[in-house]
């Protein structure tokens, strides 16, 4: 479900996509509005016979409004929209099998929400997958090869040049050459 701005969902039976209106907007078919002679001011709508205050809505109030609303239903996550017009654009996401927000959202709403991964954008990944939140490479393009946990792809040459020398790096420690 979409909801317009200024709404809250009301689920029922007969409408699993209803809603409220909120900030004194009223419901006209699919969105809120700003009934004449109201006006919005600062994203409320009301009668403000004195003009309205000139402070804007606080942003951190504004996306605290979105995460209110954002509301999906069990086992599935409310993530941020890429490409949205707005910061306001969201949609349920089963972070658990989505190769674009594999673990968690690819765009999170809040700040604590755990950050997901984008499986198919794991450099030399031929075909993966997105399971219980973990991405799971089942082929690598050629070069690479499947990682030992089976979480990423490696590219050969790296896998090549860590076994057949001991390079210091690969153990935290660097090689500077002795001047003579």
């Amino acid at each position: 479900c979409t909801y317009p701005d200024h709404a809250s969902p009301v689920c029922s039976a007969s409408n699993p996509c209803g809603f409220n209106c909120q900030d004194g907007f009223t419901a006209d078919a699919n969105s809120c509005v700003c009934a004449s002679p109201n006006v919005v001011c600062n994203d409320v709508c009301g009668s403000y016979p004195n003009g309205c205050p000139t402070t804007a809505m606080n942003p951190a109030r504004r996306r605290a409004s979105v995460r209110k609303r954002a509301q999906c239903e069990p086992g599935l996550t409310a993530c941020g929209v890429y490409n949205w017009k707005s910061s306001e654009g969201w949609e349920c996401v089963d972070t658990r099998s989505d190769l674009e927000s594999c673990g968690g959202c690819a765009i999170p709403l809040h700040y604590a929400s755990p950050r997901g991964v984008d499986c198919t954008a794991l450099p030399g990944v031929a075909d993966v997958s997105c399971r219980t939140g973990s991405c799971l490479v089942h082929r690598c393009l050629p070069g690479y090869q499947i990682s030992h946990d089976g979480t990423f792809c490696v590219r050969i040459s790296q896998i090549t040049h860590m076994h057949n020398e001991e390079d210091a790096a690969a153990y935290g420690l660097e090689h500077f050459p002795l001047k003579v």
